[in-house]
């Protein structure tokens, strides 16, 4: 399957204009957030008379928000 925006169809570019596709290059370097949040998938708890455990996952995803 095709990921890239170029594959997913648009209207006529006669009614919306053709993509800019200077943003579409591939030639630049690779770009990694060197501060990601990581935000949990999967979250359990479970509630104690002494107290809470609580699981998390971690493989949902990682971004840079700021």
């Amino acid at each position: 399957m095709n990921h890239l925006p170029q594959a997913w169809g648009r209207p006529r570019d006669d009614v919306y204009g053709a993509y800019d596709p200077s943003h579409f290059s591939a030639a630049g370097p690779n770009q990694h957030t060197q501060s990601p949040i990581v935000t949990g998938t999967s979250v359990l708890a479970a509630k104690f008379k002494d107290g809470v455990v609580i699981a998390a996952d971690n493989l949902g995803m990682a971004q840079d928000y700021g």
